[in-house]
């Protein structure tokens, strides 16, 4: 595995392989391990894009802001990291582990609201599967409910 490359060499990279084809020096053998590494590098490049655009798209919905100088730090975790939990001692911080940077998260509760946390105190459940992930609005209230009582009984 290559280091992966920016926007300029992947660039470099194609007006070279372009070039290459055109002088009719495509059957060179570094021709296609270039060009095999020229995807890599595309769709590693791509990936990157549309997992910012999903945390852009995330963070405009739930009204988040982060500073300019932090956000290359944040990632939207792909939906089969995303894990339904709670923050330790917190049971109305029930929710699924959304976004993070490695140290702060995002949870994202029931009810569609949004928390920020520390990555140490979330504990995701042990038993994790799609209907957990679709935790109601109508169960989120039975449960803020079922603490409340237990609170003040």
């Amino acid at each position: 595995m290559t280091k992966a490359l920016n926007r300029e060499e992947i660039r470099a990279l194609e007006w070279a392989l372009r070039l290459a084809a055109d002088e009719g020096k495509d059957d060179h053998p570094h021709y296609a391990v270039l060009m095999e590494m020229l995807q890599d590098a595309q769709a590693t490049d791509r990936a990157y894009r549309d997992d910012k655009r999903c945390l852009i798209d995330f963070m405009k919905a739930k009204a988040i802001m982060i500073p300019t100088d932090e956000f290359d730090a944040w990632r939207m975790l792909p939906v089969r990291e995303q894990t339904a939990g709670e923050v330790i001692g917190l049971p109305l911080s029930r929710g699924i582990l959304r976004a993070t940077n490695g140290v702060l998260c995002y949870i994202e509760r029931a009810d569609g609201s949004v928390i920020m946390n520390h990555i140490q105190h979330w504990k995701a459940d042990v038993s994790f599967s799609t209907t957990h992930m679709l935790i109601g609005a109508k169960a989120a209230r039975a449960e803020r409910q079922r603490v409340l009582d237990a609170m003040f009984s």
